[in-house]
């Protein structure tokens, strides 16, 4: 069995480490890397008004990063509302923007929220806070993000009438170097032995088939899968994939996910 980690090289490292640890060969193919985006003249506009927002949801680190970064040059983060809520995703997200906060301010960085069940640091999870579901007609959210990413957060509060701007911080790409990895390491299989692939978004299920196309190796592999909404789309592809669903990223989890295919 060969495992496929596609996760981002900074959040790949701990997961591999610990899956060879306990004797599973993990090949890094990284699927995503996260690149800057520059921000539009009203991307920027709404990020200079964040005064007048309820709630500011963060969905990553990357998000914190470059949205925090990008605030600075805009506002003084002394003069910023106390009536903004801060929301993440996860703690994960929640401490780096503290101690992101701490780095460019010698105020104390403002308390974040977040959903404290690892399966509910998503969408749903988001969705199902208290602070988040208070939000009506009216309210005004900010959602600090890369490109595409939590539509259905947006769509569900615009629903209810919600003002909901999204900040478009970074993009995830196909990066390079994954392309000439996959390419020399296709060279090397033999065909008997399982590989299984983590899918941990649309983006990188996308990114898979771009990197795998016109081979048949998209149809043959194994897929550990971060929930059902990736799972439900993969399914409407013409192959009759093998798909498991996973509902964290925590090495134990795939670990475990990983042991019903030996």
């Amino acid at each position: 069995m060969q495992f496929i980690n596609t996760r981002p090289d900074q959040r790949a490292k701990a997961l591999s480490l610990f899956l060879r640890q306990h004797g599973v060969k993990v090949i890094d193919l990284p699927l995503l890397a996260l690149v800057e985006k520059p921000l539009t003249v009203a991307e920027r506009a709404v990020l200079q008004s964040i005064d007048r927002y309820q709630v500011v949801v963060l969905v990553s680190e990357a998000a914190v990063k470059y949205g925090l970064a990008r605030l600075t040059t805009l506002v003084k983060l002394t003069e910023m509302s106390k009536n903004i809520t801060w929301v993440a995703v996860g703690d994960k997200t929640a401490n780096y923007f503290n101690q992101t906060w701490q780095q460019l301010s010698e105020l104390p960085a403002p308390t974040v929220i977040f959903p404290h069940e690892k399966h509910a640091q998503n969408n749903e999870g988001l969705l199902n806070l208290p602070v988040i579901q208070a939000l009506g007609k009216g309210d005004c959210l900010q959602v600090w993000r890369g490109i595409g990413g939590r539509e259905l957060l947006a769509d569900t509060l615009a629903a209810k009438g919600v003002q909901v701007h999204l900040l478009n911080l970074y993009q995830r790409v196909l990066p390079s170097a994954t392309t000439q990895a996959f390419a020399v390491w296709q060279q090397t299989q033999t065909h008997n032995q399982p590989i299984i692939v983590l899918i941990s978004s649309l983006t990188a299920w996308q990114n898979w088939q771009q990197l795998t196309a016109g081979t048949e190796m998209a149809a043959s592999c194994y897929y550990l899968v971060l929930q059902s909404r990736i799972a439900e789309q993969m399914l409407l592809q013409p192959a009759n994939l093998n798909i498991t669903i996973i509902p964290d990223l925590m090495p134990a989890t795939i670990l475990h996910a990983l042991t019903t295919h030996q």
